[in-house]
């Protein structure tokens, strides 16, 4: 058959549709290669995803035991200084402290310090760090659901405490704290006699003038509130003073405060001295152990703290 003839025997038609099942074929087997691809690509990113997050949890897990136990550690030397103190409210409030604490510098933080702090503090670290292996040694790091702290370890833990009689310094910090009371009570009654002797001044001098003119003696009256609160105001406050002040102000200037440390009409100032001293007892145990540098700066950012 001569090349014209094959020319007018071929079937245009057939062709071009040969030519496009053929294409078609060539393209679902890609779409299909891409599929596959696309399939395995976010299996392996989903197991990506989920390793990286059980890694993420395992990491949170053990902040949380070295959390946990360095706040049963603190609060186990500092509750000793509650002594009478100790009621739900100042307990909750001890403990919210301690927590505060720990949280704003980081259990790994202070523990690094401490391994080279004191030779007390360094016995502290091993234990802790000890007890924080064994305990992660107990769950499967590739489950969840069996993150939590052996019951068993934990009472271990509260018995090794016990053993190395972290407690012994609290006597010292006791001492202290008995101290800054005495002279919170010995300072306030000071300074309620001044209070005495300004009133008995504005009254002598309203009493000598016969027929004072009202404005006249409102005047002087407003002068005695004056030289009162100005003397307040500007006597140097020891810690536990100046805590016991801020809390005050801070409850006669918000009323949601007002609630909580009011009786009646007058501040609940027995309230108000046992929680300024939960703190204060707080920052004795913080500087006596050395759990913390309680330098000048950070007295001052306590203080602030209590200024609502």
């Amino acid at each position: 058959m001569d090349t014209l003839n094959i020319i007018n025997n071929y079937n245009a038609e057939d062709y071009i549709t040969a030519s496009l099942i053929s294409q078609l074929n060539e393209g679902e087997t890609k779409d299909r290669n891409v599929d596959e691809n696309d399939d395995i690509r976010n299996i392996l990113m989903e197991m990506h995803l989920q390793g990286n997050q059980a890694s993420l949890e395992l990491d949170k897990f053990k902040t949380k035991v070295r959390d946990d136990l360095l706040f049963e550690a603190i609060y186990y030397v500092y509750k000793p200084t509650l002594k009478d103190r100790i009621s739900p409210r100042t307990e909750a409030l001890s403990k919210t402290l301690v927590k505060d604490f720990i949280s704003e510098n980081g259990s790994y933080e202070l523990l690094k310090r401490y391994k080279h702090e004191s030779a007390l503090l360094s016995n502290l670290y091993s234990i802790i760090e000890n007890y924080a292996g064994m305990i992660l040694e107990k769950v499967d790091k590739d489950n969840v659901n069996t993150f939590s702290i052996d019951t068993d370890l934990k009472d271990d833990f509260f018995n090794t405490l016990e053993a190395e009689d972290f407690q012994s310094i609290s006597t010292l910090v006791n001492q202290r704290i008995a101290g800054a009371i005495d002279e919170f009570i010995i300072d306030n009654q000071q300074t309620k006699a001044q209070i005495r002797d300004i009133v008995a001044q504005t009254k002598e001098r309203i009493d000598t003038k016969q027929n004072m003119p009202q404005d006249i003696e409102e005047a002087y009256n407003e002068q005695c509130k004056t030289r009162i609160a100005n003397l307040k105001r500007n006597k140097t406050k020891t810690v536990l003073e100046a805590l016991i002040y801020n809390i005050a102000e801070s409850a006669i200037r918000k009323p949601e405060l007002r609630e909580v440390y009011f009786s009646g009409n007058k501040p609940d100032m027995d309230l108000i001295v046992d929680e300024a001293t939960t703190v204060y007892s707080l920052l004795e145990t913080l500087n006596t152990y050395k759990f913390a540098r309680v330098n000048e700066d950070y007295i001052v950012k306590t203080l602030d703290s209590f200024r609502m």
